[in-house]
Formats: structure tokens, C-alpha cells, sequence
């Protein structure tokens, strides 16, 4: 959508669309955080294996 497209868009009381879904957001938002878990449970199990 052009620029001028989109301000005549909303300049007409439209409402803009998303373009992400908010679901598929808080998913990935999810999976980072449970990435961020393992590696910290990686990181504890390799110092307590050295130790």
C-alpha cells in the first residue's frame, strides 16, 4: 500500500490492518522463552558435570 493510499485510508477513519498475527507473536514470544530455559539448564548441567 502506497503511502498516499494509506493515509487517505485513515484519514477516512479506516482502521490499518496488522501484519503479524497476534497469536503467532505471543507463540514465538513463547518459544523464546523457552529457548532461553534450556540453555540455561544446558549451561547449569555443564557446570556442575566440570565441577
Amino acid at each position: 500500500m502506497s503511502v498516499a493510499a494509506y493515509l487517505r485510508s485513515v484519514g477516512a477513519g479506516d482502521q490499518p490492518r496488522a501484519l503479524a498475527d497476534r497469536d503467532q507473536v505471543y507463540a514465538l514470544l513463547k518459544i523464546n522463552g523457552d529457548l532461553g530455559r534450556l540453555g540455561g539448564l544446558i549451561s547449569a548441567w555443564r557446570r556442575a558435570r566440570g565441577a
